[in-house]
C-alpha cells in the first residue's frame, strides 16, 4: 500500500499546474436562426462559456449582435439576438466580450443606420441571462459618417477603455480610444493617425500598462496604389497623450497586431507578416515581438511556418506559463477561388519558441470548408475554448465552439505533442517500459522486423528531449534519463512515415 501512494504521489507532481477540473472536449456549430453566425469573442463564468457575435434575425434578415451561452459539455443553453429598425447592429472584433464581477458581460461594437450608413460605437451591458441592464451611444462629434468599437477592456480605476475606428475626413479614419467609467460615461477620448491623404488607421487591440498608460494594436494602410499595410505597437498615457509607436510589419502587405502583457514587465505581440507574394495571393508567418517598456524591439521569433494568409488573433498568458494564440490559415483554392481554412492554437515558452501548435477543423468538405479561429480563453480544467466560424458550401456560416486540453489535444488520449500526425503503422507492436517510475535509466522493449527506425522522448510539454536511432534486430534499448527533470515522459517509436507505438514513463528524484 505505502508503494501504492508514493505512485499516486509522484503522478500528482506531474500533473500540470492548475488542472483541477476533470477535462471536457467538444467540437461544436451552432445557427439556431438558420441564417447565418459567427462568433468573435468567448468567455468562462462560473463553468459556462459565453460568445457574442454578429448574426441576421430570422424574421427580418436584419444584422444583429448576440449573446450566447454553452455548457460545460458544449449544448448551446441561450442564444438571444439584438437589433431594432432602423439600425443594424456589429459586435466588437476578437475578444471584445468581457465579465465583471458583478456578473455583468460587457461588449464593445456599433449600429448603423439603413438611411445614410452612418454609425455610433457602442457599449453593451447585459446580466448572465444575456438581458441588456442598459446600453451607451457614442457618436463621432467630427462627422457623422463612421464610429466603431472593436475592443474593451477593464481598467485599474474600475471603468473600461475602447478601442476603434472613426472617419475625420472621407478618406482618413483614425484610431479611436475612448474612457468611460463602469456605466459607460465618457471621461475622455482621443484620435490618432498617420500623416497622409488616404491614411487608415484601425485600431483593434487595448491594454493598460503598469504606468496606468495603455498599448494599442493597431493596423495602418494608405489607399494609394500600391496598397501595403503594416501593424503599429502604439503607446500612450494614461490621459491618451501619444507617447510612441513602433512599426512590426515587413515589406510586402501584413495584418493585425495583438498584444499581452509578458510576465517580466515587457510586452508580447503577434503578427501576421507576410514575406512572399504571389499575385493576390501572400503567403504569412506568425511573427512574436518582445517590446520594452519603451518601445525597443528585444528579439523576434517566427512560429508556426509559412502559410497562405495565416492569421493570427489573439496572444494572451498562458495557465502558469508561456503563452498562448489563436488564428486560422487557409490551405487551397477550390474551382471557383474559394479558399479552404483550418483554425489553429499553438502555445509557446517565454521566449517565443513553439512548445505545440495544432490544427483543427468542424468541417472537411474537400469541396470548399471554412474553419476560423477569432479568440481564444483559458478555461478553469486547464484547457482552453476557442471560437469562431465554420461552414461549407452546402453549409452556411455557423459559430464554431472548440473546447481542448491543456496540450491542445481535441479528443481524450492525444499525447503525441509536437509531432507531425503520422499514419499509426499496420505493424504497430506493444513498448514496455521498465522501471516505470524510474531515478536513473529505463529500458524501452519492442519487437518491430524493420530495418531503420527512430525512439523519440518528449516531455510533458511536447518538447523533444532526445532521439535515438535503432539499428535493425535490436529489440531492446536502455536510456540514461539521471539528467531528465522529474515529470511526465511519452517514449516514441517511428520511421520516417509511421508510428509503431508509444508509452508513457514517469522520472523521479531520490
Amino acid at each position: 500500500m505505502r508503494h501504492f501512494i508514493s505512485i499516486l504521489f509522484i503522478l500528482s507532481l506531474c500533473t500540470p499546474p492548475g488542472v483541477i477540473a476533470q477535462t471536457t472536449y467538444f467540437n461544436s456549430s451552432y445557427n439556431p436562426n438558420n441564417t447565418f453566425a459567427i462568433a468573435t469573442s468567448i468567455l468562462e463564468y462560473d463553468d459556462d462559456f459565453y460568445i457574442s457575435g454578429g448574426t441576421w434575425d430570422s424574421i427580418y434578415g436584419n444584422r444583429a449582435i448576440f449573446i450566447g451561452k454553452v455548457n460545460p459539455d458544449g449544448n448551446l443553453e441561450y442564444f438571444k439576438t439584438y437589433e431594432a429598425s432602423p439600425f443594424q447592429y456589429w459586435s466588437g472584433y476578437t475578444n471584445s466580450l468581457i465579465s465583471t464581477e458583478f456578473g455583468h458581460l460587457i461588449l464593445a461594437g456599433h449600429r448603423g443606420r439603413f438611411s445614410d450608413g452612418s454609425r455610433e460605437a457602442t457599449y453593451y451591458n447585459f446580466n448572465i441571462n444575456g438581458d441588456t441592464n442598459f446600453t451607451r451611444y457614442y457618436p463621432n462629434h467630427t462627422s457623422s459618417d463612421y464610429i466603431s468599437f472593436n475592443q474593451c477592456r477593464r481598467t485599474s480605476d474600475n471603468g473600461f477603455v475602447f478601442v476603434g475606428n472613426m472617419t475625420v475626413e472621407p478618406t482618413n479614419l483614425d484610431v479611436l480610444i475612448i474612457k468611460t467609467n463602469y456605466f459607460g460615461q465618457e471621461e475622455w477620448r482621443a484620435n490618432y493617425s498617420h500623416i497622409g491623404v488616404h491614411s487608415i488607421d484601425q485600431g483593434y487591440n487595448i491594454l493598460q500598462t503598469e504606468d496606468g498608460g495603455y498599448l494599442v494594436g493597431l493596423y495602418y494602410y494608405s489607399t494609394g496604389m500600391p496598397v501595403l499595410g503594416d501593424p503599429y505597437l502604439m503607446k500612450v498615457d494614461e490621459q491618451g497623450g501619444f507617447e510612441w509607436e513602433i512599426n512590426l510589419g515587413g515589406p510586402y502587405s501584413d495584418f493585425l497586431l495583438t498584444v499581452c502583457n509578458s510576465r517580466d514587465g515587457n510586452y508580447m505581440c503577434a503578427a501576421s507578416i507576410a514575406d512572399t507574394a504571389m499575385g493576390d495571393l501572400t503567403f504569412t508567418k506568425v511573427n512574436i515581438s518582445k517590446i520594452s517598456p519603451n518601445g525597443e524591439i528585444l528579439w523576434t521569433r517566427s512560429v508556426g511556418g509559412q502559410h497562405l494568409w495565416n492569421k493570427v488573433h489573439g496572444i494572451y498568458q498562458d495557465h502558469n506559463d508561456g503563452y498562448v494564440l489563436c488564428g486560422f490559415r487557409h490551405d487551397s483554392l477550390n474551382s471557383i477561388e474559394w479558399m479552404s481554412s483550418c483554425g489553429w492554437i499553438c502555445k509557446i515558452d517565454e521566449n517565443g519558441d513553439s512548445i505545440w501548435w495544432r490544427e483543427y477543423e468542424h468541417f472537411d468538405d474537400p469541396e470548399f470548408h471554412l474553419n476560423s479561429l477569432y479568440d481564444i480563453h483559458l478555461t478553469s480544467d486547464g484547457g482552453y475554448v476557442a471560437v469562431g466560424q465554420t461552414a461549407t458550401i452546402y453549409d452556411p456560416q455557423q459559430v464554431w465552439v472548440l473546447k481542448v486540453d491543456s496540450f491542445g489535444c481535441d479528443t481524450p488520449g492525444c499525447n503525441q505533442v509536437g509531432l507531425a500526425d503520422l499514419n499509426k503503422s499496420k505493424d504497430a507492436t506493444k513498448i514496455e517500459i521498465f522501471p516505470n517510475p524510474a531515478t536513473k535509466y529505463v529500458n524501452i522493449r519492442y519487437s518491430l522486423l524493420i530495418t531503420r527506425y527512430s525512439i523519440l522522448i518528449y516531455d510533458m510539454f511536447g518538447r523533444l528531449m532526445e532521439e535515438i536511432i535503432v539499428p535493425s534486430g535490436q529489440e531492446e534499448k536502455r536510456l540514461d534519463v539521471s539528467s531528465y527533470p522529474a515529470g511526465l515522459y511519452i517514449a516514441v517509436v517511428k520511421n520516417n512515415s509511421s508510428v509503431f507505438g508509444r508509452m508513457k514513463f514517469v522520472v523521479t528524484k531520490q
